[in-house]
């Protein structure tokens, strides 16, 4: 299956041999938007704030179970995770 790289210089196959077990499927986020009414122009302002945080889960097979001690702390840190178009080299399936 597809790998993925982390903060964009960790590939999850090559440094890992992570891989997701199916195609992720992110959804879509909201923005946050604040319109306030004033009162002196008889209008409104709107300001974008930004983005509603995003939450989602995915299955992933390692092919060390001894490395998820190092791997976890590595997702659970990232601040980009980027699903790869690339099959992981080894992955095979049925």
């Amino acid at each position: 299956m597809y790998g993925f790289t982390l903060n964009g210089t960790i590939n999850s196959w090559n440094d890992f041999g992570l891989h997701f077990t199916k195609i992720l499927v992110i959804p879509d986020t909201q923005r946050v938007i604040d319109i306030n009414e004033i009162d002196v122009r008889g209008g409104s302002l709107t300001m974008f704030k930004g983005w509603e945080n995003l939450s989602f889960s995915f299955k992933v097979a390692i092919s060390d179970k001894a490395q998820w001690v190092n791997v976890l702390p590595q997702i659970v840190n990232a601040e980009m995770i980027t699903q790869s178009n690339e099959i992981c080299g080894q992955c095979t399936y049925q």
